[in-house]
């Protein structure tokens, strides 16, 4: 019997592979996990992890996602701390842009059946996503935008290493 370790890092991965079998070739441009664009006079809002590419729509794709980390909680920390263990809880968004209309909930069921993910909640307001996480003004759009909260719980122990 193998145990495995879930991580928010092994959870997106798998999450991400789900996405890709669903979506084959051309069809999906996943940017991964991203964080927010602190860079004077961009344009993009959001950015890979590796600080190289802005999340940007691409009318080339029917769907265009990244992920974006909220917020972590403490689920568990057993004596205080003094254990060297904490279980906590990590919110993520899937943010997304589609022409596909049937994306959201394909999308929901696959992070439904993803192993340690937790679907939340999912937002529609198609012109305040298309504004805060891609940069764009409101203006009248062919394909819709949505995100998706969902979260992760991952055992974290510290060695003296911490």
């Amino acid at each position: 019997m193998t145990l495995t370790k879930l991580t928010v890092e092994s959870a997106i991965a798998d999450l991400c592979n789900n996405l890709a079998a669903t979506y084959p070739g051309n069809q999906m441009l996943n940017y991964g996990e991203a964080v927010e664009s602190i860079i004077e006079n961009q344009a993009g809002n959001y950015v890979t992890k590796d600080g190289v590419t802005y999340c940007a729509v691409n009318d080339g794709y029917k769907l265009v996602l990244f992920l974006v980390r909220e917020s972590a909680s403490v689920q568990l920390q057993v004596a205080g701390g003094r254990a060297n263990s904490l279980l906590r809880t990590v919110t993520i968004k899937l943010v997304a842009n589609t022409t596909l209309e049937s994306a959201e909930f394909a999308i929901t069921s696959i992070i439904n059946r993803t192993k340690g993910i937790t679907y939340e909640s999912t937002d529609y307001d198609s012109k305040a996503i298309a504004r805060q996480f891609f940069g764009l003004e409101e203006r009248n759009f062919e394909t819709a935008f949505f995100t998706i909260n969902l979260s992760v719980t991952e055992r974290i122990n510290c060695e003296v290493t911490c």
